[in-house]
């Protein structure tokens, strides 16, 4: 995990279980990693989430150019 120097921000739904086992566990790992927490969603209804898409578009224009 240390050794992964892309920029990462890790998008989960609050009620996504997943987010107990996976995520969780990697805050005190990856403390650079930004975790956003989408309200009111689950592991799929996430992707559904308006929240999800403004997320996904801020952190490409945040990015933009600086990935190659």
């Amino acid at each position: 995990m240390k050794a992964i120097h892309v920029p990462v921000e890790v998008i989960v739904g609050d009620r996504d279980p997943i987010r107990r086992l996976y995520v969780t566990p990697l805050e005190p790992v990856r403390r650079d990693w930004p975790i956003v927490a989408i309200p009111d969603a689950g592991h799929i209804t996430c992707i559904l989430k308006p929240q999800f898409k403004a997320e996904i578009k801020k952190w490409l224009d945040g990015h933009a150019g600086r990935v190659k």
